[in-house]
């Protein structure tokens, strides 16, 4: 071994400077990529368990899936690369504004982090992530995109409690009618 690395240590140390050149080289023409990442903690309501029944994990999950699709959908992200400027050169250059809606869809990360279980119900932790070639621009689009999750998040609770209330008040006009049919007899 000593006898092969004697006779070939130039090959070998030339081919390695090469290879660390080109490396080095390619390297440094990539363009710089930063991806920006916001967290998004959802706690489930504290209603009691005999009053509504319902799977709060799945519940929250859908709930999730739904905001996304509200979320991700053509229209609001348009609105939102329309509002922050986004993908100016590809705009500029005459691409199809499907493409961009698409490429944003792609450069957005949505994963879930933790479902826990506690005592007082489970809850949901998630990532919204953006990447871009600037810094600041990947840090507004993923604050105003976890914005946008807490804003629809908010909206869609907040049907939900009317919607509750609506039935309650239906649940307490049924038993009140049966209540004085029953006093009458």
């Amino acid at each position: 071994a000593l006898d092969v690395w004697s006779r070939r240590k130039w090959m070998a140390i030339i081919v390695f400077v090469f290879a660390s050149a080109a490396a080095a080289t390619i390297t440094m023409s990539l363009p710089n990529l930063y991806r920006a990442t916001a967290s998004v903690l959802v706690e489930t309501q504290h209603v009691s368990e005999e009053l509504v029944r319902s799977s709060i994990g799945g519940e929250l999950e859908t709930r999730l899936e739904l905001i996304r699709q509200e979320i991700m959908s053509r229209a609001r992200l348009t609105g939102l690369i329309n509002q922050l400027n986004l993908y100016a050169t590809l705009r500029h250059k005459g691409v199809p504004f499907d493409e961009i809606v698409e490429r944003f869809r792609r450069d957005v990360g949505l994963q879930l982090e933790t479902v826990s279980q506690s005592g007082r119900g489970p809850t949901i932790a998630f990532s919204i992530s953006y990447s871009s070639n600037d810094p600041s621009i990947a840090a507004q689009v993923a604050n105003v995109l976890a914005t946008s999750y807490v804003e629809e998040n908010t909206r869609i609770r907040e049907r939900q409690v009317s919607q509750t209330a609506e039935f309650l008040k239906a649940q307490l006009a049924d038993s009140r009618k049966e209540l004085d049919t029953q006093e009458q007899r």
